[in-house]
């Protein structure tokens, strides 16, 4: 007995001091390693993407008001460049989708970077200042931003109080529509994966009271329904692909909502949630920062599915719907994992530095990945239509 004492104290001072001990990937050897194609010094990289036909795209900022943009075949060549000038470093704005990157400087101004090397502007009203930017895998995207309720000439104005206004653009930059937004503030917005709707996160003020809450609006400018969730910050959003339903994540729930508003579903893991993945109307992955820095997929129902202990924080969550695998991505390994939760692939041990950022194309080939020591490695990666195991 008194062996058994000890064997069991000493697995419990081990979970609870060197938890890497009991991470999965490192004791299980059942799974494949992506294979490096080649690496390339960038500096100053602002984000990372793969195009649709699985070429990276990298746009970086060689010096403070010009920002260059380059996608590279998958044999390591450049296959278009392009340069854009910034009348502005201040409010610099990007975000990357499939190759074009929409980015949005001094607040007033915003452009397309577009992956075979162009670059177009967007028309934007007169007296919009933008807050927030969220592209379309087609290359198009919307911007949403203030139209009334704030000044920088002013800053004691209260945005909250004023008017947002979202602007959906083509692959031109040329405006489709707008839709006015009275009394909220957007934060933050981000489409289905079909890219039919897109789920907003606003702030708004009731009875003196800064209150959260989600919006969503249809690809032709229409808003289904609203939903107000309370004090809490919403960081992270998304929305079925008919908006019949929403997802908001907060720094340490989620909220499963339906349009009709009754149905909500409140989710607590226990730690701080890190990153947010929607992968189907049942199926949802988080990355919970804790002493042990789990990833885990949970149903509509609010029960886990599977999870998986980590080597260490996550920084970032990817859901490949053709591929039918989630990416999770640490400062040391990138895990590609089946729905069901079976490790397909592991990639560690880089040729130099740690990882600042990764991100796989849409049908799982190719990993392109962001390293501490300024380059981008790009991997072929191993085990397609595994979506079964």
């Amino acid at each position: 007995m008194g062996l058994f004492m000890l064997l069991m104290l000493g697995a419990l001072l081990l979970y609870r001091y060197v938890p890497d001990f009991f991470a999965l990937g490192p004791l299980m050897t059942d799974y494949e390693r992506p294979s490096l194609l080649w690496a390339k010094p960038v500096p100053q990289v602002i984000s990372i993407s793969i195009t649709t036909n699985n070429q990276p795209h990298i746009v970086h900022q060689p010096s403070e008001d010009t920002v260059d943009y380059t996608t590279y075949t998958r044999e390591g060549h450049e296959a278009a460049v392009g340069s854009l000038r910034l009348s502005s470093q201040e409010d610099l704005m990007h975000k990357t989708k499939e190759g074009t990157t929409l980015i949005s400087f001094a607040g007033d101004s915003a452009a397309l970077l577009r992956p075979e090397g162009t670059s177009h502007p967007v028309q934007l009203p007169e007296g919009m200042s933008v807050g927030g930017v969220a592209p379309r895998s087609d290359g198009s995207g919307l911007l949403y931003g203030l139209v009334s309720g704030y000044s920088k000439a002013y800053p004691d104005s209260n945005p909250i109080q004023g008017t947002s206004r979202l602007v959906r653009y083509d692959e031109q930059g040329k405006t489709l529509w707008s839709l006015d937004l009275p009394g909220k503030f957007v934060i933050g917005g981000g489409w289905s994966e079909s890219d039919e709707v897109i789920a907003l996160s606003t702030l708004s003020l009731t009875e003196g009271k800064t209150t959260s809450g989600l919006a969503i609006v249809t690809d032709s400018g229409r808003l289904l329904w609203e939903k107000e969730l309370g004090e809490t910050l919403v960081y992270e959003e998304a929305a079925s692909n008919d908006g019949s339903m929403a997802v908001a994540v907060t720094r340490e729930q989620l909220f499963y909502i339906t349009s009709d508003g009754d149905s909500s579903v409140s989710y607590s893991p226990g730690g701080e949630i890190k990153a947010m993945e929607y992968m189907s109307e049942s199926r949802i992955a988080l990355a919970v920062s804790a002493r042990s820095n789990i990833t885990l997929v949970i149903d509509d129902s609010g029960a886990e599915v599977w999870k998986y202990r980590l080597d260490g924080e996550v920084l970032s969550l990817q859901w490949l719907a053709t591929a039918e695998q989630l990416l999770a991505t640490t400062k040391n390994r990138v895990y590609g994992f089946s729905p069901s939760g079976k490790l397909l692939w592991l990639l560690q041990d880089l040729p130099d530095g740690t990882i600042v950022g990764a991100v796989a194309a849409r049908d799982g080939r190719n990993l392109a990945v962001q390293t501490s020591e300024g380059k981008i490695l790009f991997y072929r990666v191993p085990l397609l239509g595994t979506a079964a195991q």
